[in-house]
Order: C-alpha cells, then sequence, then structure tokens
C-alpha cells in the first residue's frame, strides 16, 4: 500500500491554555480516527529558515511549512479523504498530499552491514 506524506502549511498558534488544548485534543482525536493507517504522526516544527542552491539563507516562505504526518492508502483519493477532516483546517491553515515514492533503500538502523 502507497505511503503519503501530509504537509501541514499555516494554521494559527492556540493563544492560551484553553487553546492549547482543545487543538491538542482534536489533533489526538483525528489522528485516533485514522489510526489504521498512520505510519507517523509527525511533529509540528520550529523555526523554519529557507538555504537556497547559491549558500544564501533566508526566511520561510508566507505558507510556511507547520508540521508533518505520514500515512498509508490505497491510492491518491483515499489519502486526500484521511485529510479532509485534519484540524489543520479549523486553524486556518492547509494541508499538502504528497505520494511517497519507494526508492528501493533500505534505510533499518537496525540491520547490520
Amino acid at each position: 500500500m502507497p505511503a503519503y506524506l501530509f504537509v501541514y502549511h499555516g494554521g494559527a498558534t492556540p493563544e492560551g491554555d484553553e487553546a492549547e488544548m482543545a487543538s491538542l485534543e482534536a489533533w489526538n482525536a483525528w489522528m485516533e480516527s485514522i489510526d489504521d493507517q498512520l505510519i507517523d504522526g509527525g511533529n509540528p516544527v520550529g523555526e523554519i529558515k529557507t538555504l537556497n542552491a547559491d549558500g544564501s539563507v533566508g526566511e520561510a516562505s508566507a505558507n510556511r511549512v507547520s508540521g508533518y504526518s505520514i500515512v498509508v492508502a490505497d491510492d491518491m483519493d483515499g489519502a486526500l479523504d484521511l485529510a479532509r477532516n485534519c484540524p489543520v483546517f479549523a486553524e486556518g491553515g492547509n494541508v499538502d498530499v504528497a505520494e511517497l515514492l519507494d526508492m528501493g533503500l533500505d534505510l533499518d538502523e537496525d540491520e547490520e552491514e
């Protein structure tokens, strides 16, 4: 079954303990609802810088990445269906859904070389 990367963009940072708890509960409930297909719940991200090919460093774009998750689904439509109830929408953000391509690499750290 193919894997898909959900890249979250934007979304307001909850202000105050009550709003933060409500946001956390919404995210936890959503992740529990897709638990059978969730490979990696991911994380929110902090500071972002953009490294350019010429070595210069700039600020993140206006549509900054705010987090990620990885899921499995039968196809792109299935992955989009999983993303439809994502709490980032209620926070004013959006989700990029991208199929992860199998590059044939075995990156298992537990195996001996």
